[in-house]
């Protein structure tokens, strides 16, 4: 990076592989919060500081700093087709897509060894904590391999300054947000300590439950008595207490499970194929049950009173859960998960008795599961890496570096979506997969672009658009999530044979191990897209829709009507106009519509949106939204 030029000929300057790799090693960098309190709740005012450590300059030339910001960078002053300039850094920014940014070094750029450069930057609303930030930025240039800075590597985030002053943590002027230090919150918890109180021994809670101070110890003397209809929760009770299975009843030291079809300790019919009642004896352990969920639940029980041991306290108890919906999610899009960790979450929510796995497959970031017959929904749409074509692949999101196949990239094959059905089967959890759309579809839609290039390319004009998912010649600019093309086209026939394959294919992948129920389609974008294309305008016209802010209730028909095609219950995280509802018989009648409601801040006036629903008639899981920087709360109540 020694070498000398000036200034016009810096535009045109290409670097060489050894330039980026001493940019990748010596360019030490720092993030730092400045101040959230200066433009109410709409700007903060934070700063980049490049140092260069190393024993060469860094001059300007065709490299470029690509970085992430999940707040627009100046918002005031986008958009910016030709950059942002930051005149104290000598830089422009620029945004590329969802968020990813470059910075660009304009010719005037100096970065002397042992020198620095800051560039304070302005971005959209605010950020009080540390993990809003990612790792990982990167140096590129035209033709060469680009490479991750190495001082912005790792989950720590080391690179990011500390939010210590309430211009850092607070979010806005008058915040009432107090972040506490590990101190000040290991004494609050310490002073809700009641000493001598036993922890919880199962959650939930049970309905009921009598315990005494007798013990049963399940030694190898005891068996457990064999029955065909439970015999995965015979065999899980074997393998625990470490006693054999036997089909005759011993008349003393056994486990048996026992058939009562009138079991409904709740008087609740939503539920009460999952109650059950144990009553433990010292030397008996007898469980009844009306089916098999309820017997595994029973297990769960057990395991949690052995505490990993074999004795038991002896007593009674009754459970059966309240709400029929005890959900959780997992978003492996944004951030991929390999199936031995969903199995993790898996064994969790089995602890807790949850019965529903949303299983958030797609999103702007990535497309997470094979689908026969369309290759590049994963070859492309689940893979990250520095192409900006994103012809091989999408571009890096969320910290997830300029290579591919590292954080950020990985799919199921249909073969691992087997095993996880056939692992959630086996716990009693219903595995309900979200392919979000019409928004959230970056990387569904460059893979079927990156299709339709690559059938043009062969001459096959009728394979190219057959699945396409855009119409190339739709001028509407928006921007959602950051992005400013993730909407399907939804008034093209394509796109309604992308939809209709894509949920044949889910629902082959689930027969024979859990029939597919209930569909999850997203459906939670803004209004306001499609207005110039012409396949819209044209649909408009033919159909008689009045105009495209119309085509957001359009789209939940042909969601609802397509799923009910295929037997299918539907869901969405949005099912109306605002805070209004959608009449809900306008849609099919035969199938249950869930709403799974998210925006519920009373701050901004959507409290009651679960209430309206649920008063519409809609089946509501209300997943609770809680202000930033606190984490997202499930209410799993429908």
């Amino acid at each position: 990076m020694d070498r000398e030029f000036d200034g016009k000929e810096a535009s045109a300057f290409a670097i060489k592989q050894a330039d980026v790799d001493y940019i990748s090693t010596n360019l030490n960098i720092k993030y730092d919060v400045i101040n959230n309190l200066l433009n109410g709740k709409s700007t903060f005012v934070s700063k980049i500081t490049l140092e260069n450590t190393g024993g060469s300059d860094i001059k300007p030339g065709s490299w470029e700093l690509f970085f992430y910001s999940l707040h627009l960078i100046q918002p005031n002053s986008y958009p910016y087709k030709d950059g942002f300039l930051f005149s104290d850094c000598k830089m422009k920014v620029f945004h590329i897509n969802g968020n990813l940014f470059k910075l660009k070094p304009e010719n005037k750029f100096r970065l002397n060894t042992g020198g620095s450069v800051e560039c304070i930057i302005e971005a959209s609303d605010w950020q009080s904590i540390r993990f809003e930030s990612m790792p990982n930025w990167y140096v590129a240039a035209e033709g060469l391999i680009p490479k991750d800075i190495v001082s912005t590597q790792g989950e720590a985030l080391n690179f990011v300054g500390p939010f210590d002053t309430p211009e850092k943590y607070l979010r806005f002027p008058g915040d009432k947000f107090a972040p506490f230090t590990p101190e000040v919150r290991y004494s609050l918890n310490e002073a809700m300590t009641i000493p001598g109180m036993q922890g919880k021994q199962i959650i939930p809670t049970p309905v009921e439950m009598s315990l005494q101070t007798g013990t049963a110890n399940v030694d190898s003397t005891w068996v457990v008595v064999g029955s065909t209809k439970f015999s995965n929760e015979i065999s899980l009770l074997s393998n625990h207490f470490g006693v054999p299975v036997q089909d005759a009843k011993p008349g003393r030291k056994y486990i048996q499970i026992t058939e009562v079809n009138n079991l409904n300790i709740l008087n609740n019919t939503e539920t009460h194929d999952e109650a059950y009642r144990i009553e433990i004896s010292k030397f008996s352990i007898d469980i009844s049950v009306r089916t098999t969920t309820g017997a595994f639940y029973a297990y769960q029980t057990l395991r949690s009173l052995s505490n990993g041991g074999n004795e038991l306290p002896v007593g009674t108890i009754k459970d059966q859960p309240r709400f029929q919906y005890r959900g959780s999610m997992l978003d492996v899009a944004r951030n991929f998960f390999p199936k031995e960790e969903v199995y993790k979450l898996l064994d969790a929510m089995t602890m807790y008795k949850l019965n529903k796995f949303v299983f958030y497959l797609t999103e702007d970031e990535g497309w997470r599961l094979q689908i026969p017959g369309l290759p590049e929904l994963t070859d492309v749409g689940a893979q990250r890496c520095h192409d900006l074509t994103e012809n091989e692949c999408i571009i890096p999101q969320h910290g997830s570096g300029s290579a591919k196949g590292g954080l950020g990239s990985g799919f199921y094959t249909v073969s691992d979506y087997k095993d996880i059905l056939r692992y959630a089967n086996d716990r009693h959890i219903e595995i309900i997969p979200e392919i979000d759309m019409p928004g959230n579809m970056h990387a569904g839609i460059k893979a079927m672009e990156a299709r339709f290039r690559k059938y043009m390319q062969q001459g096959n004009k009728v394979a190219a658009e057959e699945y396409l998912l855009t119409d190339f010649a739709d001028t509407t600019q928006y921007l959602s999530t950051l992005s400013t093309d993730n909407s399907i086209n939804v008034c093209m026939d394509s796109t309604i044979a992308f939809i209709r394959y894509v949920i044949k294919a889910i629902k082959r992948m689930h027969e024979g191990i859990q029939p597919l129920k209930e569909y999850h389609f997203g459906a939670d974008e803004k209004r306001g897209l499609w207005k110039t294309g012409p396949e819209c305008q044209a649909f408009l016209q033919r159909t008689g829709i009045k105009d495209a802010d119309e085509l957001k209730k359009y789209f939940h028909h042909v969601m609802s009507n397509v799923t009910d095609s295929e037997g299918l219950n539907v869901a969405g995280w949005s099912w109306g106009d605002g805070t209004t509802p959608y009449d809900q018989k306008d849609f099919p009648q035969n199938r249950d519509i869930t709403v799974y409601s998210w925006e519920n801040i009373w701050e901004e006036g959507n409290g009651d949106k679960a209430y309206k629903l649920a008063n519409a008639g809609y089946k509501v899981m209300e997943k609770k939204k809680l202000t930033k920087p606190t984490s997202w709360l499930t209410l799993a109540t429908r």
